[in-house]
């Protein structure tokens, strides 16, 4: 048993001096994926945590990083620095005004980029060929809004599934009815 311990504590040892070598390198995606693994398999290495609070881009991610060090090593010194300067960084990019993306919670590049043509719509009414007036149906459906829900691709997918089934149903009367001959369908 103490030769796997060793062997785990080796393998550790050797992704966190990879990590760092690849973070003084300047190969951050690299260090971070070493240093992850070496949290991993180790989660009480507070090195680890530390180092991989350096490589992180999202000052969230850092900030989880640092306090997970203060949480195993209450007393570091470099993780109390890095987590006062990750929260500063934090409350700076939180003053910065949101752009109408963000503010409506959308993340992928495509959906920041509709809320930008939204946007400019909206500050120019009527340009384009869907405007909000011909996108609103008489029953209050609004086919924008259906289309910028997370499930907007499953409700379409559900209503080309209703369709087909409705067609289907249809022939079938049509075919019990004798309107139409099975022949004639092939």
């Amino acid at each position: 048993m103490a030769m796997d311990e060793d062997a785990v504590t080796q393998r550790v040892q050797e992704l966190l001096t990879r990590g760092r070598e690849a973070a003084r390198n300047e190969r951050r995606d690299e260090a971070r994926q070493y240093l992850q693994a070496a949290v991993d398999i180790d989660p009480e290495n507070a090195e680890a945590w530390l180092w991989l609070a350096g490589v992180m881009d999202d000052p969230y991610e850092a900030k989880y990083c640092l306090e997970r060090v203060l949480e195993i090593d209450p007393l570091n010194e470099r993780a109390r620095r890095g987590l006062a300067w990750v929260e500063q960084q934090i409350a700076e990019m939180e003053a910065e005004p949101v752009s109408p993306a963000e503010e409506a919670g959308f993340s992928s590049i495509e959906s920041q980029l509709r809320a930008q043509l939204r946007t400019e719509h909206e500050d120019r009414p009527g340009t384009g060929l869907l405007t909000d007036s011909a996108l609103e149906t008489s029953t209050g459906f609004n086919v924008r809004e259906f289309l910028a829900s997370p499930d907007a691709p499953y409700r379409i997918a559900t209503l080309v599934l209703l369709g087909f089934l409705a067609l289907g149903l249809v022939l079938m009367m049509l075919l019990t009815l004798g309107i139409i001959d099975p022949v004639t369908i092939a």
